[in-house]
């Protein structure tokens, strides 16, 4: 996975697959605040502060109601500009926010695509990026259980291994 660092905004869910009390949409790219500004029709938001906030769609109607943070840039996991949404945890609710981030200009992020951001802005060393790479492939064995478990190994860590040395490469030739 090879993505031009910052020129464009990501979104994705943040906290685990199914239902629970609360879920986590995060933004990540210089689109991030004003995004998440359409997405409660505010104007503004307080660097690192928890802003409590009706989502709203497309239709005018409210989608959820929960928090947002929001991070500057430098001052995030990823190093760009950064937006938390903290909504209630319903599958659904949660697509639909996605839904609305993306008509405002976000793309999905693929997987381990925060992580290589914060590794791409030295957020992270690459000791501490293989370290999410493990918890990322906990969290996929965890949910796809023993099916096909070779195969799948096989695949997402040779996939892992070619991220991790053309982003270390990348930051060699910047540096």
């Amino acid at each position: 996975m090879s993505v031009a660092v910052s020129e464009d905004t990501i979104v994705a869910v943040a906290t685990p697959g199914g239902q629970g009390g609360v879920g986590i949409v995060r933004l990540s790219g210089p689109l991030s605040h004003s995004i998440v500004g359409q997405l409660t029709r505010r104007s503004s938001f307080k660097p690192r502060v928890a802003t409590l906030c009706s989502f709203f769609g497309a239709d005018g109607d409210v989608i959820d109601t929960g928090l947002v943070l929001c991070f500057d840039e430098g001052a995030s996991f990823t190093g760009e500009c950064v937006a938390e949404i903290q909504a209630h945890g319903s599958p659904v609710a949660l697509q639909m926010v996605i839904s609305e981030c993306l008509s405002f200009g976000a793309r999905l992020a693929q997987p381990g695509e925060f992580s290589e951001r914060s590794f791409m802005h030295g957020k992270m060393d690459l000791a501490q990026a293989e370290e999410h790479f493990h918890r990322f492939l906990d969290e996929v064995l965890l949910q796809v259980g023993e099916v096909h478990i070779h195969d799948l190994l096989h695949r997402v860590l040779v996939g892992k291994a070619n991220v991790v040395e053309e982003a270390a490469a990348q930051k060699r030739v910047r540096q």
